[in-house]
């Protein structure tokens, strides 16, 4: 059967169609009551449903011959007939680039852009390929290619009098060029200046290859390092900072000696059939125009709520990168976090394409960095010599997390559709400029931020009465609305209406709502969990976000959200808590648990989500969602909870497929939001399993075989197997994979 896709009205009009050739007679006398299909009817309409399936199907044989226009359920008979290995973890959509590209694989296997490239199509992650026989340490013998002084001057390789012939490679200063044609010498002794294709220096053509340091030969053809000159084989030169701090990374340009273990993450490297496969499983996201937070002494932060996070660099690689055009990557082009010594050698590869900071007055535009201190493993910048007048400073960056959660300049495609009103009102500028657009609320309306900058918190109470109030976003903003005043709390009152909320990350304040609602909506939202024992850089502690619910609320919605606890008290209740891939965390406050979810009434249902401190509820229904810490369920004969990984000390119903774990055990790589591995499992989660039995896991203990917790959309686990299975057909032979998580 052709799969239709999205509904296009075919059957119905099938349908109709049919119905209308019965004379009109017998329909008269088949309509018992009117607008209500008849015996008559509903058999011809079964009788159309069919016929326009397989009209369909036939309409669609021609179509169906190829992979760009076929069904979906086409996609296994096709890649069958090529004999591609397909991927579980694949959505149709890439099953349909897997089955395409099969031809495509199989006449570049064994090389590395290839490889790469399998981890950006399966994966949809950055790789490094590295073959660790290249820096093996050894002796060199008479058919290795002469080195040559890899620290040749300027003066010796632009000498006046020098043929240069086509397709060699000489440096300059801190760029290499290629001789395209030509081949009669330059007679000014300097080289070709400036950059782009087909620059000319007198006869001779010269193509602009890349900026990688002062190039030589040698290091063009992969026999001295690019940063140390260390020559291939032999001693390491530990003089250039970058070079050394890359020891044992993707990066790596010295020599090793033979490790005869087998490989794996940390060791077993360095031996001549094993292949570094270097991957970056953290996604990096941009943030354009936030407003940095500033100390007494001139020092700033990039993050706009005052904490101190490593920046990262941008996903800068495209489809474009490979084939033909494969180069191995460098550092500034993968998306991990920047290094100091990496910022330091190549400042310009890295400013302004994964960070800068910029003057908001007019059009933004970024500063010259020479007029700044830039820590990008901080996060933190200072003016040299004092900070100019006239300023309005913003910043551009990069921050790196698993998967798209909370707040976080995604594009508006990612949010659901949702009951938005028409009628709209803009809200800009950054300040108070929020609390003054609020007014009394006489209609539906929606509040749409059109800028990623911070606004203080209001301060007064904010009564919706029954109507439909939204607060939303456009695409690829992050605004911040941040409370620097200790203890403060807004209010939002409601009389049987409904709040919508997307995109917006809350700060420095609690959350109540009163009265009641028909229904409470937030997607990608922030409620900030805080970080325990953790101050801003202007000295405001980093307190958690409460979300106190004392209204009656009919379903309380969270979809891809962080918060901190969400807890009923004076009264309130929620009939139906629904929330699915979030994280939800309380922090401890070393006297009293403080809980994450704590409801009276109602019932709760889980989905893909992390849950961060104990949980104290009426009814509780979870699926491949982590409680780190016990949950108690005051009705535990009701609910359903199924792939969950569950603190011991915990009163649910009758766990299905579910591990035990201790409370607050070695789970995560870290519970500090802003770091970039926030509630990220670490790669030995499963030994925290109580009692590990056969087919137990974390890792992969999800439904579909992924990982449990809020981010198990992220099918890192599937996409682990399914590289195995594409490298077991397209590696080289006698070639063994060594996966290697670069982040």
């Amino acid at each position: 059967m052709a799969d239709t896709g999205a509904d296009d009205f075919y059957v119905n009009w099938y349908q109709s169609k049919l119905w209308q050739l019965l004379p009109a007679v017998y329909r008269n006398q088949d309509a018992v009551v009117p607008g209500v299909p008849g015996a008559l009817q509903e058999l011809l309409n079964r009788i159309g449903a069919q016929t326009a399936t397989l009209r369909r199907s036939i309409d669609r044989l021609w179509e169906d011959q190829s992979i760009e226009t076929c069904d979906d359920w086409v996609i296994p008979y096709i890649g069958d007939l090529l004999g591609t290995r397909l991927v579980s973890c694949l959505d149709a959509r890439a099953q349909r680039i897997d089955v395409a590209k099969t031809i495509y694989y199989r006449r570049r296997a064994g090389t590395l852009g290839l490889l790469e490239e399998l981890v950006a199509d399966i994966a949809g992650r950055d790789a490094r390929a590295v073959e660790f026989f290249r820096r093996m340490g050894r002796t060199r013998h008479q058919f290795d290619p002469p080195i040559g002084n890899a620290y040749a001057a300027d003066a010796d390789l632009w000498a006046n009098g020098v043929t240069y012939t086509p397709g060699e490679i000489v440096g300059n200063g801190n760029n290499a060029y290629l001789c395209i044609a030509g081949g009669i010498s330059a007679t000014t002794g300097t080289g070709p200046s400036g950059t782009g294709a087909g620059i000319a220096d007198g006869s001779v053509t010269w193509g602009f290859q890349s900026p990688l340091g002062a190039l030589v030969p040698a290091v063009i053809q992969g026999l001295a390092g690019v940063n140390s000159r260390t020559q291939a084989g032999g001693f390491a030169d530990l003089r250039n900072p970058l070079a050394a701090a890359s020891t044992n990374t993707a990066f790596d340009e010295f020599a090793h000696t033979a490790d005869l273990r087998a490989g794996v993450q940390s060791f077993g490297w360095q031996n001549i059939p094993h292949l570094g496969l270097f991957i970056w499983w953290l996604h990096s996201f941009p943030i354009n125009g936030a407003t940095p937070v500033a100390n007494a002494t001139g020092c700033f932060t990039f993050d706009p709520s005052g904490r101190q996070i490593p920046l990262f660099s941008p996903e800068s690689r495209q489809s474009a990168s490979f084939g033909d055009d494969w180069v191995s990557p460098n550092e500034w082009n993968l998306p991990g976090p920047v290094r100091e010594v990496l910022w330091n050698a190549y400042p310009d590869q890295l400013y302004p394409a994964a960070f800068a900071i910029e003057d908001n007055a007019g059009t933004p535009a970024p500063l010259d960095y020479s007029g700044f201190t830039i820590h990008p493993e901080t996060g933190m910048f200072s003016f040299i010599g004092g900070i100019p007048t006239g300023l309005d400073i913003i910043t551009k960056y990069q921050y790196g997390l698993m998967s798209t959660l909370g707040a976080g300049g995604y594009p508006l495609s990612l949010l659901e559709a949702a009951p938005i009103p028409a009628t709209s009102q803009p809200v800009k500028g950054g300040g108070p400029a929020f609390s003054t657009d609020l007014g009394a609320i006489m209609a539906d309306n929606s509040y749409i931020f059109q800028d990623t900058l911070t606004y203080a918190g209001p301060t007064a109470s904010l009564d919706i009465g029954a109507h439909t109030v939204a607060f939303t976003i456009i695409g690829q903003q992050r605004p911040l609305i941040r409370w620097t005043t200790a203890g403060s709390n807004w209010t939002i009152q409601g009389e049987g209406g409904s709040l919508i909320i997307q995109g917006i990350w809350f700060a420095g304040a609690n959350l109540t709502l009163t009265g009641s609602f028909d229904s409470v909506i937030l997607q990608f939202v922030t409620l900030d969990p805080g970080t325990a024992g953790a101050t801003a850089i202007d000295g405001f502690a980093l307190t958690s976000t409460l979300l106190s619910v004392q209204a009656a609320i009919t379903t309380l919605t969270l979809d891809h959200c962080i918060t901190g606890p969400i807890q009923t008290s004076n009264g309130g209740a929620i009939e139906q808590l629904n929330a699915n891939d979030s994280i939800i965390q309380s922090l401890p406050d070393g006297t009293s648990p403080v809980y994450a979810l704590q409801t009276q009434l109602g019932a709760i249902s889980l989905s893909r989500c992390t849950i961060l401190g104990p949980c104290a509820i009426h009814e509780m229904s979870a699926a491949e969602t982590i409680f780190d810490e016990p949950a108690i369920a005051e009705d535990t004969q009701a609910g359903c909870i199924r792939f969950c990984a569950i603190a011991t000390g915990s009163a649910l119903h009758a766990p299905y497929r579910s591990v035990n774990i201790n409370p607050h055990g070695p789970l995560f790589r870290s519970r500090a939001f802003g770091d970039p591995d926030y509630a990220r499992l670490t790669r030995l989660a499963d030994a925290a399993i109580i009692d590990l039995g056969l087919g137990d896991s974390i890792l992969g203990g999800a439904e579909n075989g992924s990982e449990i917790g809020a981010f198990q959309s992220e099918s890192v686990a599937l996409q682990k197997r399914g590289l195995v299975q594409k490298f077991e057909e397209y590696a080289p032979l006698g070639v063994y994979p060594v996966w290697i998580e670069a982040d």
